[in-house]
Parts: structure tokens; sequence; C-alpha cells
């Protein structure tokens, strides 16, 4: 059985940490689904979510998540100012 916390207990720090899951999900989604897994189970926990990326596709959302960062579309050329098309 998980403790309850109470006034006089301290809560007990968790923090999610999490890559994102190739296509199927962001790494702030798995962050809040291990934060709502440990919550569903006790109130005792102070979890934190944490996302980050290992330099593949999802490390540019986990660094908008942290930095509260939006998505901006600009126009760029290349080095032989060759437009780049996304």
């Amino acid at each position: 059985m998980l403790p309850r916390a109470t006034t006089t207990m301290k809560k007990i720090k968790v923090i999610a940490v999490s890559d994102s899951f190739k296509s199927a999900a962001s790494s702030v989604e798995i962050g809040e689904s291990i934060k709502k897994g440990f919550i569903s189970r006790s109130d005792a926990f102070d979890v934190i979510v944490l996302p980050v990326g290992d330099g593949g596709e999802g490390t540019a959302n986990a660094l908008m998540c942290a930095l509260q960062a939006e998505k901006r579309y600009v126009k760029v050329s290349d080095t032989h100012r060759e437009k780049v098309v996304l």
C-alpha cells in the first residue's frame, strides 16, 4: 500500500524523464502519462515532467517545451544561396 500525503509529511519527489517514442508519443506525452500513473496511485508524489531528446526528431519539441517557445516557420537559404525547402 502506498502512503497518503499528510500535512506533516513531505511529498516524494519524482522526476519523469523520457525521450519520445518514434511516431507514437512525444516526450511530453510520455512524461505526463508517467505523472498520471504516479498521482493515480497516491497523492504523496510530487511529479515533475522533464522532456528530453537524444538529438533526433523529438529534440526540437523537448527544447520548445523546456524554453516555453513556439514553432515558427521562416524561409532560409543554404550556403549556395539556394532556397531550403521542407
